[in-house]
Parts: C-alpha cells; sequence; structure tokens
C-alpha cells in the first residue's frame, strides 16, 4: 500500500496546453495520448494555424515514469519553453511554449484528489494487524527459560555469570561477563557491504562506472541523444548516436539494448515505405514513389548490403526516368 501511494504521488496526471496567441487564441488542447503531434498538417493531433509553424513541428510524449516531454522535430522555427530554445524538455504546470511563433501556457491536473488520498492512507492505517498477544507470552516464557539456563551454566563452563539478588521477587539477575560480538566488531564481517536490493543492474553497473574517464562522459552523451531521437522515432539518428556510444564505450549498459531495438523500429519502418513507394509508382504517383523510397534508403542506411536497398536504388532511377518521360511528352 505504501509503494501504491509513493506512484500516486510522484506521477504526474494529465496535461492540458492553452493557446495563447495566433488564430484560434483561446483554445484549450487535452494531451491525453502517449504520443501527440503538433503542427499545421491536418493530420496532426494539435493542428496551429500558422505560416511560422512545420508541417509536423513538435511531439509531446509520456514516459514510463508519466512525465509529458516535448521535443522539437526539427521543425523551421524550433521550440522555446519558458524563453529559452530547447530540443527537448520535461513539461512542468505554467510553463509557456513557443511553437514557431504561437504561443501556449502548460496545465497539469493533480493525479488524484485529496480525498482519495486520504482514504489510501485511511485504508493503510487500519490495514496494519494488532499485536499476537500469545507470541508475546511465548516470548516472555522463552527469555525466562534462557536465563534459567545461564544461571545453570559452570563458571569453568566457559562464560562467568555473576548472580546477585534482584530487586523483584528475589529472582537473581543474570550478568554475562563476556558478551557475544556486535557483528560491527567482528574482524570477519569487517568490509563487508550489503548489496541494495531495490536497484536494477543497469543501475548498479552506471554507478560502477569510471565517470572520470572523458570517454564514458562522452558515450553517455551520445547514448543520451540517441535516446532523444529514438522516442522522437528518428530511428536513424538514433542508430548513429547508439553505435558511437558504443564504439566510445563497449560496456555501456543500455545502449546495446536501445541500438536492437532502434534497428528492429527502423526496419519496420523501412518497410512500410517501401511498401508505399510501390503502391504510388503503380498509381503513375511518381514524385510521391520517390518520396518513399527515399525514406526507404534512410532507414536502412545501417544495412547498405541489404537487397532492399539496391531494388529501391532502381525504383527512383525509374520513377525519374518516368517523370522526364511526362514532361517532354506531357
Amino acid at each position: 500500500m505504501e509503494a501504491r501511494l509513493q506512484t500516486i504521488e510522484s506521477s504526474q496526471g494529465p496535461i492540458s496546453i492553452e493557446q495563447l496567441s495566433g488564430t484560434g487564441r483561446g483554445h484549450v488542447f487535452q494531451i491525453q495520448k502517449q504520443r501527440t503531434t503538433l503542427g499545421r498538417g491536418e493530420n496532426n493531433q494539435v493542428v496551429i494555424q500558422d505560416e511560422s509553424v512545420s508541417r509536423l513541428h513538435a511531439v509531446i510524449e509520456q514516459g514510463e515514469d508519466g512525465q509529458f516531454v516535448i521535443f522539437d522535430n526539427q521543425s523551421r522555427n524550433g521550440i522555446r519553453v519558458n524563453g529559452k530554445k530547447t530540443e527537448a524538455a520535461v513539461l512542468q504546470n505554467g510553463d509557456e511554449i513557443l511553437i514557431g511563433s504561437v504561443a501556449f501556457r502548460v496545465s497539469v491536473e493533480s493525479p488524484v484528489e485529496d480525498d482519495q488520498v486520504s482514504q489510501l492512507s485511511q485504508v493503510h492505517m487500519t490495514s496494519r494487524r494488532p499485536l499476537n498477544k500469545r507470541l508475546l507470552l511465548y516470548g516472555g516464557v522463552g527469555v525466562v527459560l534462557v536465563a534459567a539456563l545461564l544461571m545453570n551454566q559452570s563458571p569453568e563452563g566457559g562464560k562467568s555469570v555473576d548472580a546477585k539478588p534482584g530487586a523483584i521477587g528475589g529472582v537473581p539477575q543474570v550478568q554475562v561477563s563476556d558478551a557475544p560480538t556486535v557483528m560491527g566488531d567482528d574482524p570477519a564481517l569487517r568490509g563487508n557491504t550489503v548489496a541494495d536490493v531495490t536497484k536494477n543492474p543497469v543501475e548498479a553497473e552506471l554507478e560502477n562506472l569510471p565517470w572520470a574517464d572523458a570517454g564514458i562522459t562522452e558515450s553517455e552523451t551520445y547514448f543520451r541523444r540517441g535516446q532523444r531521437e529514438y522516442f522522437n522515432r528518428n530511428y536513424h539518428r538514433a542508430i548513429n548516436s547508439f553505435q558511437l556510444a558504443l564504439s566510445l564505450n563497449k560496456m555501456h549498459p543500455a545502449a546495446g539494448y536501445y541500438l536492437k531495438s532502434a534497428v528492429h523500429e527502423a526496419e519496420k519502418e523501412a518497410q512500410k515505405h517501401y511498401e508505399m513507394g510501390l503502391k504510388y509508382f503503380s498509381a503513375l504517383q511518381f514524385k510521391r514513389a520517390i518520396y518513399h523510397f527515399q525514406q526507404t534508403q534512410t532507414l536502412l542506411a545501417h544495412k547498405p548490403n541489404d537487397p532492399v536497398v539496391s531494388e529501391v536504388e532502381k525504383q527512383i532511377k525509374l520513377a525519374r526516368q518516368r517523370l522526364q518521360a511526362a514532361e517532354l511528352f506531357p
């Protein structure tokens, strides 16, 4: 129950952005999806009708920690958060975003009402079990038996026991002169550290990295850049960044995993673009076909010898020939 309360308190609730300037001023957009696109194009979730805004200008994504992050999608005029130009930023309540020349204000809703939190706290408090009186009784009897055994030991048995008359009912008080060794004082146990079981392996490896090494810090910089590109679905750029991170630190705990994932996503996207290119080519829409074939080339840049790459090159050459023929003989 305590873990549940902590998750509720740390997670970020749904957000909304209010347009402060431009056409559509005063409109409020609810950001409820894990990935929301913003731009001038009609296929975006948030359509901004302004010439300073690119067709797909920015993306807002919700991470696993519940926080919303805005990414610039290589737009012409970029984005600014609280007056500072940035490529990516975590959105907080009251932040002002400038997309092109159009301003927005961020509002973060509370994920859990106060009365719900108090109810959860009451459930947690009432869920505690009362003390077991039977266990206390057994524990008291055990203490008495141990005391009796110590009293019956002879002084030559190893530990010297001095019995003195007690103040309560004449029961002797037992004083053990040779007290047991405290764990911290045992030479055999000195220097041993207890592992933190709450850390995952990646966190443990990151802590053990020699951060004084310039190669390690540069590798982490490339990894963070690749992670940003990966979440922005620029998989070909993410692949390059992860490869650079691994070239500087082959033992990076997370770059290898993200590299495999980025390659998988890039090849999946490349297949979609390749099929769309063939479809537009068959429909004699050669410009659109060339666009999708070029996207296929970009996404498969990490596999230059792939048969699809050579096939795409042939299709692009043929589509351009058809376009030239159409210009000569309309």
